[in-house]
């Protein structure tokens, strides 16, 4: 990943990945 990208990750029910990029956020839902 790019090092700008911080990645985080939240459990909410499903697993979910949080991409933060200049003051953008994208989130991506994954299947768990």
């Amino acid at each position: 990943m790019i090092a700008s990208i911080k990645g985080r990750i939240v459990r909410k029910g499903t697993q979910q990945i949080v991409l933060e990029q200049s003051g953008i956020g994208f989130l991506i839902e994954m299947p768990a």
